[in-house]
């Protein structure tokens, strides 16, 4: 029923015209359904590669300029983007759980990084032994931000797929439950309603969530 009414509620944002900047921003967190080119220019890849036909614009690119405002990539770990101030922190591979050990994009058909790959940021910050050893896009934003969200943007969370997806590589019976949509869905769900509830809603008013999907 939450993911009918996270449909529901794009499907009616999407029908409705968009008032120009009726919001002072919107940031984009997610996997590579949301990424828009945060490992372009690394491992022999174009500086404009995305996770798109032919590195075609993504929906986020459509969605923000419906009201009037640029979506561009946030990735601090790769030089080549210029944009420091992108608003788009999402991430192929990437998962509500942080991955140990973490994942690397580019990476070669068998998993294994190329040269110039560097560290997929999942939505929250890995943490071993108490230190943080790979940040969260979440925890990067509120570093660029001031530790604060900005209440008057909008905030869009797209995560979980990958969190199901590694499920299948485990055991028959995490490919039961995840094709099932149960604990491991469930746990996904979890982990980024938590780091929704963590790190934005303390100033951050405006959020779509999908996770899982």
């Amino acid at each position: 029923m939450r993911n009918r009414l996270t449909t529901l509620a794009l499907a009616t944002a999407l029908a409705l015209p968009a008032a120009a900047h009726a919001y002072s921003n919107i940031y984009f967190f997610g996997d590579s359904l949301t990424d828009i080119g945060a490992f372009g220019g690394l491992g022999g890849l174009p500086s404009t590669a995305r996770w798109t036909l032919g590195y075609g614009p993504g929906w986020s690119q459509d969605f923000g300029g419906r009201f009037g405002i640029a979506v561009t990539p946030n990735n601090p770990n790769n030089s080549t983007i210029t944009a420091k101030n992108g608003n788009n922190y999402a991430q192929g591979d990437a998962r509500a759980q942080p991955a140990n050990p973490v994942n690397t994009n580019p990476e070669s058909p068998t998993g294994s990084p190329v040269p110039g790959a560097i560290n997929v940021s999942d939505l929250v910050d890995l943490t071993v032994n108490g230190a943080v050893t790979n940040p969260g896009q979440i925890s990067t934003y509120l570093a660029q931000s001031g530790g604060k969200a900005d209440p008057n943007a909008l905030y869009s969370i797209w995560i979980g797929g990958n969190d199901v997806i590694n499920s299948l590589t485990v055991g028959q019976t995490a490919m039961a439950t995840a094709l099932a949509g149960g604990a491991t869905q469930a746990q996904a769900q979890t982990a980024a309603s938590n780091a929704i509830q963590s790190y934005l809603t303390t100033s951050a008013t405006n959020t779509v969530q999908a996770v899982g999907r």
